[in-house]
């Protein structure tokens, strides 16, 4: 396991450092944070470790250049001066988890543990059921996030005045994007969805481009 570490003190960057190494990870340290994003770019971490007071650029600046970069590293922040709203914001683009200094071993290396072992397992694909079983995913909080990526085309009847054909993309996170002829009335905020397999969804619509329509199941 690779970990980035980044503290502009230097007793506690050893202290810490040390304390990593003798748990079995392998850790680049560094005290910048223009050059922790450097090595964040350069090199594949299972987690940042990242203090938020830098003398170069802050930890949040490092975080905003490295989500830019396509860098999807955990981040687990450690700081004496909490902004908890500022890292509340932060848990939307990667902020997995904080501590507050000063912290023991046992504390660092269990939040560690937990955000990477957190990391993996979202990581991993989950099975894709056969498209003749119904399908039933957990909700997630961003409404478009769950719309990003189109995978399977599955044919469906959106039930409401009459039937109007269209094509649902990837039945994902609770929701699915629908996409409708251009031609076809305004869809209505909430309907009634049936997939080519029988089962029906109760949706309401959560954003609409052009002839495609974000709905969540209910």
């Amino acid at each position: 396991m690779q970990i980035l570490y980044v503290e502009d003190d230097i007793a506690m960057a050893k202290i810490v450092e040390r304390m990593l190494q003798d748990a079995g990870y392998q850790c680049d340290t560094t005290g910048l944070g223009k050059r922790a994003v450097t090595l964040g770019q350069q090199n594949k971490y299972d987690l940042i470790l990242l203090d938020v007071m830098l003398p170069d650029i802050d930890g949040y600046q490092v975080i905003q250049n490295l989500r830019d970069a396509g860098v999807d590293t955990p981040f687990l922040i450690q700081s004496g001066l909490l902004d908890r709203n500022r890292v509340t914001d932060g848990l939307g683009f990667g902020v997995a988890d904080f501590l507050i200094k000063p912290f023991n071993k046992s504390e660092l290396l269990e939040r560690i543990e937990t955000v990477i072992a957190r990391s993996n397992k979202a990581a991993t694909p989950a099975p894709v059921p056969p498209l003749d079983s119904p399908v039933d995913m957990p909700e997630t909080d961003n409404e478009r996030r769950r719309h990003r990526r189109f995978a399977t085309e599955i044919e469906a009847q959106i039930l409401h005045k009459g039937r109007i054909d269209c094509v649902v993309l990837n039945i994902s996170h609770g929701g699915a994007a629908i996409r409708l002829p251009e031609a076809t009335t305004p869809c209505p905020t909430s309907f009634a969805l049936r997939l080519n397999t029988g089962d029906k969804r109760h949706c309401l619509q959560c954003w609409r481009y052009g002839d495609k329509i974000g709905v969540k199941f209910l």
